[in-house]
């Protein structure tokens, strides 16, 4: 497979996810977290699926365009790794869904970043609430955490993204 037949597959699983995600979520109540804000497209994505929800973004620095740059409150910046650790300070009550793609062209680059997501994320979440994510979570420790159920995704999408309801 060539490389931009990989980047349009994985683009297409997360489009799939995240359109999937209005329907995983829709009986669950706060805002949206999206870890990698990067350009913006998917947060822009998601600001059109959740239009009645915070979507609140994390990165180390914010480089998309002004029409999709996040309101100051609702943005996250600095190393992810130090951020979400505070982040249940200033989040007003448990998220209904998260997403993570930090960008990254090697997969297991993300392992660590995505640790320290999983390692946090279950405070930040409320129960039934989804996490989606292009990296496999059973990376980190061999296994998906007890925090975690893999639920299966109805139209295939490889190793490119999984998604986990918090339990």
């Amino acid at each position: 497979m060539s490389y931009l037949d990989n980047f349009i597959n994985r683009m297409t699983a997360q489009r799939n996810c995240l359109d999937l995600a209005v329907e995983l979520v829709r009986g669950v109540e706060g805002p949206v977290l999206e870890f990698g804000l990067g350009h913006g497209r998917t947060y822009d994505h998601l600001r059109q699926n959740f239009p009645d929800r915070d979507i609140y973004a994390f990165d180390i620095r914010v480089s998309p365009n002004v029409f999709v740059r996040p309101a100051d409150e609702l943005l996250f910046l600095g190393d992810i790794a130090e951020t979400i650790r505070t982040a249940a300070e200033r989040l007003p009550r448990k998220a209904a869904l998260a997403h993570s793609d930090l960008g990254l062209k090697d997969r297991q680059g993300a392992v660590p970043i995505v640790a320290d997501i999983i390692a946090y994320l279950p405070g930040l979440m409320a129960k039934g609430g989804f996490y989606i994510s292009n990296v496999d979570i059973a990376l980190v420790d061999g296994e998906v955490p007890p925090a975690f159920r893999r639920r299966d995704f109805p139209q295939a999408t490889g190793d490119q993204y999984h998604i986990y309801e918090i339990v």
